[in-house]
């Protein structure tokens, strides 16, 4: 018991012997609460910037879709593709 009076007692003494702030009402690592802090603005990017619509299309012509699938050399160019279909070019 005698014990645990002292160590109460030390440390009591301890606390009361620190200086509280040493005047200083805020901590120095960061500004005071009220006072201005210079930063970046923000701006606003949507979230579907950027994307690709997969809505549904109109099919393609089977011709034009065999032709684009088709291995290299196997059809022989022909008849430019149909109206609205975008040519892919050719392998290298």
């Amino acid at each position: 018991m005698r014990r645990r009076a002292i160590t109460v007692l030390v440390l009591l003494t301890a606390i009361a012997a620190q200086p509280a702030g040493a005047g200083e009402p805020w901590p120095h690592a960061r500004p005071m609460p009220d006072e201005i802090v210079q930063v970046r603005p923000s701006h606003y990017t949507s979230v579907t910037a950027g994307l690709k619509s997969y809505r549904p299309v109109e099919p393609m012509p089977w011709a034009d879709v065999n032709k684009r699938v088709a291995p290299r050399g196997s059809v022989p160019p022909s008849a430019p593709p149909s109206p609205g279909v975008t040519p892919i070019p050719p392998r290298p």
